[in-house]
Parts: structure tokens; C-alpha cells; sequence
């Protein structure tokens, strides 16, 4: 176990214990190159935090409006620069971390990738002249799975699980509890044959755990009268009734609300003949019973898991990366 104290690494830097501190915890008022040689040594000396210290001094910040601390960054590569028109939920995203970082004493700055400025990369550099070193990732659009941004030297973690490379820490949905709880609201009414259509680039985004997941709450489910084919397809309103009788289905689960509206034109009662969930849903759907993710929480939660690498003195890629899930919750409506 390491002797390393803010003292040892004080007296090899040649200053003193409180700018250790605030150059570990990345606080303004210290030089970048100050922060640099302090991060060094402490990684040289194999330095961490003493839990109970930190502990303590979490609950006297809690007691008390913080301070400001530092600016984080939230990158994002939408297709334009306002990234919460991107998605339904991103809107509910930002205004998650908006919160959070407000809670814990931090300023946020977003930059997007997608700007001329930085079409010859730089940021990297920008950020770390600004005295930016934390980092939260938005979700990425539609078929984006990798990001050119080098995560040396900073913080890092992953609002959901769309960034494939690099493998950072990341705050998601729970995606196999949100299958879960709507096949389990189904069963209880008397649903058999339920079905799941889903989209191939929703299916991707969540890594294939909404299918996984139904997959296997088809197996474990008890009077069963045989197991409806989930589709995983990018289909027509005519291609997706074909698919509903053919299957025989009496429920509907999907991540797209407007398959209930293709279930009404095909003449299907709803919820007298087909039950209808929509895994995903939102706020707006008035009527429409669902799982819904609790967005704002995973956004926080992201937050929580950058300024706790920052105060761990733990940068860039991490080498085995953690993956927090956000319980959803139920949401009754008419169409079950």
C-alpha cells in the first residue's frame, strides 16, 4: 500500500499541501503546468484519496452551498450544434446535468464536434488551456459508434451506451429491466402471445439487451402458448400487421409509440384484442402505457461519475470501465 500523502507530494512538486489539493481536485487558481507536475507525482507515488477522508469532507460540502469547484465539458457530435433537439430525451438529459453539476459546485460548457472550428481537431487542447479536465459524453446519433477525441489526460464517462470506441465509464438506461417490467406488466393481465418489434439501429444502440432480455423473459415465462418471434426490422404499417397476425399476437411491446397508431388503422381494438407498451416512453405519450427511463437521473449520474475521477486523480481511458444502470419506472395508460 502506498505512503503517498498530500505532504510527500507537496515537498517532490516544491509547494504546499493546499495547492496539491486543489490541483488534484482541479480547482481554478492553479497554474495548468502547476497541475500537471502535481498529477505526475501523485501517479508517480501512486497516491488515492483516504476514503473515510473523503467521505467526510463530501458530507460538509453537502451541508453547505458549494462553492464553484470547476467547468466540465459535455461533447457532443449530433447533426447540428444544439444537440438536445437530437433526440426526445436529450432535452430531459440536459436539463439532468444541468442540475447535478449546479448541486456539486461545477459550471458546464458544451462543445460540439461537429463545429468548423474543430474540424482539425484542437480540442483536446482548447479544453485543457480553458482548465477544462471533465468530460461527459452525450449520446451519439444514429449510427455513430466512435468518437475522434483523445481522452488523455481527462475524466471521462458516457451519458448511455451508443460510444463503442473507446470504452469509457457510462451511466445508462437499464435496458433489460425496461423489457422486463413491460413483459411482466403484460403477463399479469392475461397476455400470452407478446410480441416485440424493434428497430435494427435502437436495437444496437442498447447492445442488444432489450432483445436479450426478451428473449429471455419468453423462456422463463410460465404459460406460454408458444413464443411469438420478436422482429428486428425496419418495416411498413402493412409488413408490421402481417407480422401481428401471423404471430397471433395479443400485445404489442416497441420503442416507437406511432406502431399503436398502425395497430388502430389495421382495425385492432386497444386494448380489447392487442395490449400495446411502448418501451420507451415519454412524458408527452398521455395514455400510452410504458416503461419509462428516468433521463434526468442517468445524465446526473454521469456528472457523479466524472467529478469522481476527478477527485480520484484518475484520468483517460480507463482500463476497466463501469457501467451504472438507472432503474425505469412503470407507467400505466389506456392501451393495457
Amino acid at each position: 500500500m502506498s505512503n503517498a500523502t498530500l505532504q510527500t507530494i507537496a515537498e517532490a512538486c516544491g509547494t504546499n499541501r493546499m495547492t496539491v489539493s486543489l490541483a488534484l481536485r482541479g480547482r481554478a487558481g492553479v497554474s495548468e503546468a502547476t497541475k500537471a507536475r502535481v498529477r505526475a507525482e501523485a501517479e508517480r507515488q501512486g497516491y488515492r484519496p483516504n476514503p473515510l477522508v473523503s467521505a467526510l469532507m463530501a458530507h460538509m460540502r453537502g451541508a453547505r452551498t458549494p462553492r464553484y469547484q470547476a467547468t466540465l465539458a459535455l461533447i457532443h457530435d449530433a447533426p447540428q450544434a444544439d444537440w438536445r433537439r437530437m433526440f426526445a430525451a436529450c432535452r430531459q438529459f440536459d436539463a439532468g446535468l444541468h442540475r447535478r453539476t449546479e448541486q456539486l459546485g461545477y459550471g458546464v460548457e458544451t462543445f460540439w464536434l461537429g463545429s468548423p472550428k474543430w474540424a482539425g481537431g484542437g480540442l483536446e487542447r482548447a479544453l485543457k488551456g480553458r482548465g477544462i479536465h471533465g468530460v461527459v459524453v452525450a449520446p451519439l446519433p444514429s449510427g455513430v459508434r466512435e468518437l475522434r477525441f483523445d481522452f488523455s489526460g481527462f475524466a471521462a464517462a458516457v451519458i448511455g451506451q451508443s460510444l463503442h470506441r473507446p470504452v469509457l465509464h457510462s451511466a445508462t438506461p437499464h435496458f433489460f429491466a425496461m423489457i422486463e417490467l413491460g413483459f411482466e406488466r403484460l403477463c399479469a393481465t392475461g397476455r400470452r402471445r407478446i410480441g416485440l418489434l424493434l428497430d435494427p439501429e435502437r436495437d444496437a444502440r442498447s447492445k442488444h439487451q432489450w432483445l436479450g432480455a426478451f428473449l429471455g423473459c419468453q423462456m422463463a415465462a410460465e404459460g406460454q402458448r408458444g413464443d411469438a418471434r420478436p422482429l428486428v426490422k425496419t418495416i411498413g404499417a402493412a409488413e408490421f400487421a402481417e407480422w401481428v397476425r401471423a404471430e397471433r399476437l395479443d400485445a404489442v411491446m416497441s420503442a416507437d409509440a406511432g406502431h399503436l397508431a398502425w395497430l388502430r388503422e389495421a382495425g385492432w381494438a386497444v386494448p380489447g384484442q392487442i395490449a400495446y407498451v411502448c418501451i420507451t416512453r415519454a412524458a408527452h405519450m398521455r395514455g400510452v402505457a410504458g416503461v419509462m427511463s428516468n433521463t434526468a437521473e442517468i445524465a446526473a449520474a454521469a456528472v457523479d461519475m466524472v467529478v469522481a475521477q476527478i477527485h480520484r486523480n484518475e484520468r483517460g481511458v480507463p482500463d476497466e470501465p463501469r457501467i451504472l444502470q438507472i432503474t425505469p419506472r412503470w407507467v400505466p395508460g389506456d392501451t393495457m
